[in-house]
């Protein structure tokens, strides 16, 4: 989206492409502006150099169309361009025979192709004004993008770097989703991640992802009795619903959010490492689990429940995680999703769309073999090479741009 008109200077034989410069102005006109010599210089007491060159200073790209007639006002807009270190997009006629063309413009032409600081100058044969007027027209949509992102404020979340393997992750999670009246799963992770981040991971369901953001804790409140009360109300919080007193039961809450016409309910709870060996928290798992969530006890037509339960470790402690991953594999009610698994390439061109970092295959195709060399990965390497992406996108490194912008 463009938030202000980018100022461009149209630079050509006036005579040879009189026709085709009237129609960049009236083409591109309600998007640029489009500065035309013969149509807006006007009475003016300065020199004609004098009025480009003083246009020429508060344009942002300049344009060049090259046929067969020298000039030397073309020439000299050129080189001033160059100088003042503008984007240049250079457009050559190309011409069966190259001798009807002017000695001093094909001389002007080849020095351009030999130029070695490349940094902002395009070049390319047209065929004719149709071919030409396409050929703007790509190439000006792809600048905008460039322009944009460059001078852009959007920057990327670290956070995002967890969410590659979404596709893989996605069909483990149907796959174990026996789509019952209760679901229960656990997850692990590292504490770099947020809970949420962690649920997302394992569902490509927006209505899953928009209501995964507030957890409920599993925490330390002295005894079991007063955990079981904390959670249920925490529960009934998450979909603001204000229990009855002393009616915190499951059928209480479905009665009342099946008015708002939810099919799944999702929740997640959330245990923090250092309690997850705690008698009460383990104990409230398990009753939650076994005894609080009863079928029987639900009214006719009621939602299916997915609940996820949370465990984020610190990983440089692996001995914390190791008997974290023992006593996740007691809890038989619940499904324990993978998180680790290796990521494909494919996994990684959807998230450089879902960014909006690359949507043509041939920028996809380019991210990717500058990043990353081999077919798949542990999530492990991808992270750390995401990081670095997402690094280079924040701090707009022109090299991921020119990638980000091939067509």
């Amino acid at each position: 989206m463009i938030s202000e008109k980018y100022n461009i200077f149209l630079s050509s034989s006036m005579a040879e492409f009189k026709d085709v410069r009237s129609l960049i102005k009236t083409n591109f006109g309600d998007l640029f502006e489009v500065f035309v010599y013969e149509k807006d210089a006007g009475a003016n007491p300065q020199s004609i150099q004098e009025t480009y060159m003083e246009v020429l200073s508060k344009c942002d790209l300049y344009i060049g169309i090259f046929g067969t007639k020298y000039g030397k006002y073309t020439i000299d807009e050129f080189n001033g361009a160059r100088r003042r270190k503008m984007d240049c997009h250079i457009y050559e006629r190309a011409l069966a025979d190259t001798e009807n063309r002017d000695p001093e413009l094909t001389d002007f032409l080849f020095g351009i192709s030999k130029v070695e600081d490349k940094n902002g100058l395009s070049t390319c044969w047209f065929n004719d004004d149709s071919d030409l007027i396409s050929r703007i027209t790509k190439d000006l949509a792809r600048w905008i993008k460039s322009r944009d992102l460059s001078t852009s404020s959007l920057k990327l979340d670290m956070q995002q770097k967890y969410y590659c393997n979404r596709v893989s992750q996605s069909i483990d999670f149907r796959m174990k989703d026996r789509e019952e009246k209760f679901n229960f799963f656990i997850l692990d992770g590292v504490r770099e991640q947020s809970h949420s981040s962690l649920v997302k991971r394992f569902s490509l369901d927006k209505t899953a992802t928009d209501n995964v953001k507030k957890t409920i804790a599993i925490s330390d409140k002295g005894n079991l009795e007063r955990l079981k009360i904390f959670i249920q109300m925490q529960l009934f919080e998450k979909f603001g619903i204000k229990p009855l007193p002393r009616d915190l039961s499951l059928k209480s809450l479905t009665e009342s959010i099946m008015h708002d016409g939810f099919e799944k309910v999702f929740a997640v709870f959330r245990i923090e490492e250092d309690l997850f060996h705690d008698k009460n928290v383990l104990e409230t798992i398990r009753w939650f689990a076994n005894v609080y969530c009863d079928a029987n006890s639900l009214p006719s037509g009621s939602p299916n429940f997915y609940f996820f339960l949370i465990i984020r470790y610190n990983e440089t402690v692996k001995s914390k995680k190791k008997a974290i991953q023992r006593q996740l594999n007691k809890f038989k009610t619940y499904d324990k999703l993978d998180e680790l698994v290796d990521v494909n390439l494919e996994d990684i061109r959807l998230w450089l769309e879902e960014n909006d970092i690359a949507e043509s295959e041939t920028s996809q195709d380019a991210i990717v073999n500058e990043y990353f060399d081999e077919k798949t990965y542990p999530m492990e390497q991808v992270e750390s090479r995401l990081s670095k992406l997402i690094f280079d996108f924040n701090n707009e490194d022109q090299n991921l741009i020119k990638l980000m912008n091939k067509y």
